[in-house]
């Protein structure tokens, strides 16, 4: 996947976030397919909800079956 596709990802969680839906969109989160862990990480007075998501990464995105990696 491509960097424009995660900044876009990242937006959209952001402005969810910010809805007040963050138990959805945790659970949402969740069950993409490329998430393997999210860590709840402790609230602070910027943010009333924190996570530390881990996702699966191809080494080699036209190799898929080459391995993959986790990435934070």
């Amino acid at each position: 996947m491509t960097q424009r596709w995660w900044c876009t990802f990242l937006l959209v969680s952001l402005f969810i976030v910010a809805k007040g839906e963050s138990t959805a969109f945790r659970d949402k989160l969740a069950g993409l397919p490329f998430v393997k862990k999210i860590d709840v990480l402790e609230a602070n007075e910027n943010f009333s909800e924190k996570y530390l998501v881990w996702v699966e990464q191809p080494i080699d995105h036209k190799k898929p079956d080459e391995g993959s990696f986790l990435q934070r």
